[in-house]
C-alpha cells in the first residue's frame, strides 16, 4: 500500500541515520584510545565526513529503489538526463575540487585539527574542523573563518605546530642616543630572562661554554633612537604573545627606574613669512633709510 511504502521509506532513512550515528560514536571512541596519535585526527575527521555522506547517499538510493514507481521514474530520469548530467558536472566542479582538496589535506596533512596556522598574514587562528567542502578556523576573538578547501590548499600556510611548538619571539625596544647602551642591553637581557614563560633553549655544551640565555642585539640607528632586539623563546605562539605584552610593561618600568629614555620623534618647524609680506617689509625698510639720510 502507499502508506506501507511511506513507512518503509522512512524506516530505511531512519536505519541509515542510526547506522551513521553508531559509526560516528565508534570513531569518537577511537579518538580517546591511548594509542591514537594526534596526526590521525585530521584524517579520521575527513573520513568521517566522507563516509557519512556516502552512507546517506546509499540509504536514500535504497529507499527510492524500494518503491516501484520511484524506481521506474529514477531509471527514466537517469536514462534521458545526458544534458542534465553535463550541466550538473560543470556546476559541481567546484564542489568536487573541494572534496579532492579535502582528501589531499587528509593524506599529506599540511595542518591538523587543533593546529595554529596563519594564512597570508590575514587569517590567524586554530583549525577547528575540516570537512569535505571547507575548513573552519577559529580566530582568537572567537570568530569562525570558513575557507573552501581549494583555496586553503593553494595558499602559503604558516603552521606553528607542524613539528615543534616552540617559537622565538623578538622583543624590540628603542632607547635614546643619550642613554647608556651597555646598561640598557643588560637590563633588557635580565628582564627577559626572569620572565617565567621564557624558555632556556641552550644545549648543555652551550651552558658549559657560558652562552647567554637571552641574546640581545643592536639592530639599527633610527631617527630618534637606537633599536635593540632580544630573542626570547616560548612554548607556543599564544604564550609568546602574552610574554611579549608582559615584557613591554616591565621594560617600561625598569627603564624609568634606571634613567633609560625611550625616545619619541622630534620635529623642528621652520615658519617662513609670505613672499609679499617680505617684499613690503623690504620696501618699508628702504623708505625709512632714505628719510633718515
Amino acid at each position: 500500500t502507499p502508506l506501507g511504502y511511506i513507512v518503509l521509506f522512512l524506516s530505511v532513512i531512519g536505519i541509515t541515520h542510526l547506522f551513521i550515528k553508531m559509526f560516528n560514536y565508534i570513531l569518537e571512541q577511537q579518538f580517546k584510545h591511548p594509542h591514537f596519535f594526534k596526526q590521525n585526527q585530521t584524517q579520521h575527521a575527513i573520513i568521517k565526513h566522507f563516509v557519512t555522506a556516502f552512507l546517506y547517499l546509499i540509504g536514500t538510493g535504497i529507499a527510492i529503489y524500494i518503491h516501484p514507481s520511484l524506481r521506474t521514474l529514477s531509471v527514466s530520469l537517469f536514462a534521458g538526463a545526458g544534458v542534465l548530467a553535463i550541466i550538473f558536472g560543470f556546476a559541481s566542479q567546484a564542489a568536487f575540487a573541494n572534496i579532492v582538496s579535502g582528501l589531499f589535506i587528509a593524506i599529506f596533512t599540511p595542518f591538523r585539527l587543533g593546529d595554529q596556522i596563519k594564512i597570508k598574514d590575514e587569517v590567524f587562528g586554530i583549525v577547528e574542523d575540516i570537512n569535505l567542502r571547507h575548513t573552519i578556523i577559529r580566530t582568537y576573538d572567537n570568530k569562525r573563518i570558513v575557507i573552501p578547501n581549494t583555496v586553503i590548499n593553494s595558499e602559503t600556510i604558516t603552521n606553528y605546530n607542524l613539528n615543534d611548538k616552540k617559537i622565538c619571539e623578538y622583543i624590540e625596544v628603542s632607547i635614546s642616543y643619550d642613554s647608556d647602551l651597555e646598561k640598557a642591553l643588560k637590563l633588557i637581557a635580565k628582564t627577559v630572562e626572569n620572565h617565567p614563560d621564557c624558555l632556556d633553549t641552550r644545549t648543555p655544551e652551550q651552558i658549559g661554554d657560558g652562552s647567554v640565555k637571552v641574546v640581545t642585539r643592536v639592530m639599527e640607528f633610527g631617527e630618534s633612537g637606537i633599536k635593540i632586539r632580544a630573542c626570547a623563546w616560548a612554548k607556543d605562539p599564544r604564550t609568546a604573545f602574552l610574554m611579549h605584552c608582559d615584557l613591554r610593561r616591565e621594560l617600561k618600568s625598569v627603564f624609568d627606574k634606571n634613567s633609560i629614555e625611550i625616545p619619541y620623534p622630534h620635529r623642528s618647524l621652520i615658519i617662513k613669512n609670505d613672499h609679499r609680506d617680505s617684499v613690503k617689509q623690504t620696501r618699508k625698510t628702504k623708505v625709512s633709510l632714505k628719510r633718515k639720510r
